[in-house]
């Protein structure tokens, strides 16, 4: 059975393939025919995969967040490495010090404020991917967090990570 693509499911398979292959191209450095080629290849199965598990949908492959993705992913990018650095500091200034540690876990909830579960998704995701911090589950319009610290968690609850995110997201 064939079955006739529509024009949106057409455009993510041309936007998927042409991005898979881009980064593939990206990362490999080879410029060759053999590479170039294999490139394709790989970036056609992975496509015809997608279609076939039917995930090739706007969630999936989320086009419709165009260049607003690389602002926040270098504004998390920044985040991720500052935190980075804090937890380490936290790590070796408690293995040093003999008065008690500041390494006080904390649970704590957060409001979200994305319309999406796209948004939704992508705001618990960049809480867990900054260290430190941890989403432990989403309800709604709230998301459990635990925190090594109750600075990291009040940072959260300041809410640049959640306006960002709605920003990012669009649909505000």
């Amino acid at each position: 059975m064939v079955r006739k693509l529509s024009g949106p499911h057409r455009f993510y398979r041309l936007t998927l393939g042409a991005s898979l292959f881009l980064f593939w191209l990206l990362l490999s450095g080879q410029y060759d025919i053999l590479h170039i080629v294999l490139g394709i290849a790989s970036s056609l199965i992975i496509v015809w995969v997608a279609e076939r598990l039917q995930v090739l949908d706007w969630e999936g492959h989320p086009t419709h967040l165009g260049l607003r993705v690389f602002p926040y992913w270098f504004w998390l990018s920044g985040k991720v490495m500052q935190a980075n650095f804090h937890v380490v500091w936290l790590i070796l200034k408690d293995l040093f010090q003999r008065n008690g540690s500041e390494l006080t876990p904390v649970e704590g909830r957060l409001s979200a404020h994305q319309k999406s579960h796209l948004g939704k998704t992508t705001y618990a995701n960049s809480i867990t991917l900054t260290p430190g911090t941890l989403t432990l589950s989403i309800e709604e319009n709230n998301i459990k967090v635990h925190a090594l610290t109750h600075e990291a968690l009040e940072e959260l609850r300041q809410g640049e990570m959640d306006k960002r995110v709605t920003q990012f997201e669009g649909l505000s």
